[in-house]
């Protein structure tokens, strides 16, 4: 005869019973949703302001945390008052939508696929200004967007229907294309319109130009990196792009000068030196400089005063013609070259 179940067991499974039911519940289909490609991160720590993370203050604004996401934003602010990001975003959550953004405005619903910074992205040529809208619409968690939801953006529908949708779909499928970082699928989606671009789309194209460039610079690909950068020079978007191209072209006189340092020292130092012109506060070129200057400036020196003692005179004058293109400042060099110029002259003088 089958022994009867013990008490804790028949509990234990009307217990289990009662949890998988509710759990089936919780798993009911909910209204369909827009899909959210940007998750928020997972609830963050409190940090100082020198620990200061725009994404994490994007995450408290996607899950319309508006309070967390502000006193982090004066903290860093606090730090540092000229940060443009956190400048940004402050404005955004105090500023009044409809001053910010403007009171003209056209109705639009909401496609599958669709969230509030792809539609930033798209019309207001930001992906990072989805906030601001979501205030101009009264929502107050910007990750639920419903299909067919209707809301108000800023400015005025001057394309034709056919048109607007063929833009639109092009604007998602390059936004899509950007966020898996395949830049030249980009780059193709905008060829054959190059010269007649909105706002929105050159700055779409601009961010595949400034990764294709990126992606070179990083595996140290210094012809690829130099060739993308004239081509996104050459593009007739080019002047919506002055910034980053100054940027990237600064980190590309910066690989370049890294690689040059211990064969054309001088030639680093020109590089190093045309980087701090684009870039007057590139860290890697300052640096690159003053170890030039503080290491192989010496290691010349040395060379050109032996070269100086043994009569060697004319590789002494362009030992030190090399490290004065390195560090033109270099007193002893100055003096040296001069003695060996008037040296050699004086040589030159009495030869028969």
């Amino acid at each position: 005869m089958a022994r009867p179940l013990p008490r804790q067991s028949t509990l234990s499974s009307t217990l289990l019973a009662g949890m998988l039911l509710a759990l089936l519940s919780a798993c009911a289909q909910p209204p369909e949703w827009t899909r959210w490609d940007d998750p928020a991160p997972p609830e963050e720590m409190e940090t100082d302001a020198e620990d200061f993370s725009a994404s994490r203050v994007l995450g408290l604004l996607q899950r319309g945390e508006a309070d967390r996401a502000a006193d982090k934003l004066r903290r860093q602010l606090d730090h540092n008052p000229d940060d443009p990001i956190a400048q940004d975003l402050l404005r955004q959550i105090e500023a009044d939508p409809e001053e910010y953004l403007g009171a003209e405005s056209f109705q639009y619903s909401v496609r599958p696929g669709e969230s509030l910074s792809v539609l930033a992205q798209r019309f207001l040529g930001d992906h990072q200004q989805f906030f601001i809208l979501a205030r101009y619409n009264d929502i107050q968690d910007p990750s639920r967007l419903r299909v067919g939801q209707q809301l108000s953006i800023p400015g005025s529908y001057r394309e034709g229907p056919g048109q607007a949708s063929a833009r639109m779909d092009r604007s998602l499928q390059g936004y899509r294309y950007l966020e898996a970082e395949d830049w030249q699928a980009v780059m193709a989606l905008y060829q054959e319109d190059a010269a007649d671009l909105a706002l929105d789309e050159a700055e779409l194209l601009g961010q595949a130009h400034q990764g294709h460039i990126q992606a070179a610079l990083d595996t140290g690909e210094l012809d690829a990196a130099e060739s993308r950068i004239a081509a996104a020079s050459d593009h007739p978007a080019s002047d919506h792009w002055r910034a980053w191209l100054d940027e990237l072209r600064a980190e590309w006189h910066w690989a370049q000068g890294r690689a040059l340092r211990d064969q054309k020292p001088a030639d680093a130092a020109d590089a190093f030196r045309e980087a701090l012109t684009l870039s007057p506060t590139h860290e890697g070129a300052q640096q690159g400089l003053e170890n030039l200057k503080e290491t192989v400036v010496p290691e010349i020196h040395r060379d050109a005063v032996i070269r100086y003692r043994n009569q060697d005179l004319e590789v002494a004058i362009e030992l030190w013609d090399t490290l004065l293109a390195i560090d033109p400042d270099f007193e002893p060099a100055q003096l040296y070259r001069a003695r060996a110029v008037e040296l050699q002259h004086r040589l030159e003088g009495i030869e028969p």
